[in-house]
């Protein structure tokens, strides 16, 4: 696993060209048949599978915190890149369902899984990394 925790090369090179720092891998996970359905529209992130729960900075756990509490509109803008260079502007919010607590990327979520053409049982690895204009995720 020591090896698969390694940020990838093509990783290393967009933060270098974005001025990005703080590279954590976020989580590993089999993608479910609700995580790629059109009409679900969100990707969870269960919080018993992240690996580096300190991804967020305090602004950013703050909006995210007003938003599930209801007095801010949307959560955390987040910029999520491919190894090709591709990008997406994706919302991380937090919700509860079930007693269970997730972080869930929305707003363009379907965009990713048609581009990229993600498949229920395919494995994504989800990493994030900070820069001069905000939070980025990469997969």
């Amino acid at each position: 696993m020591a090896r698969e925790r390694e940020t990838p090369e093509w990783l290393v090179n967009l933060m270098r060209e974005e001025n990005g720092f703080d590279a954590k891998l976020i989580f590993e996970k089999e993608l479910t048949e609700s995580d790629v359905a059109k009409h679900q529209g969100r990707l969870l992130i269960p919080l018993n599978m992240i690996v580096d729960r300190e991804f967020l900075n305090e602004e950013e756990l703050n909006i995210i915190e007003q938003h599930y509490n209801g007095t801010h509109v949307e959560g955390v803008g987040v910029t999520l890149v491919d190894s090709e260079g591709q990008q997406w502007d994706l919302n991380l919010r937090r919700w509860s369902m079930k007693n269970i607590v997730y972080y869930v990327l929305v707003s363009g979520w379907n965009n990713v899984v048609v581009d990229k053409r993600l498949r229920s049982g395919q494995t994504i690895r989800l990493w994030s990394f900070h820069t001069p204009h905000g939070l980025y995720f990469a997969m």
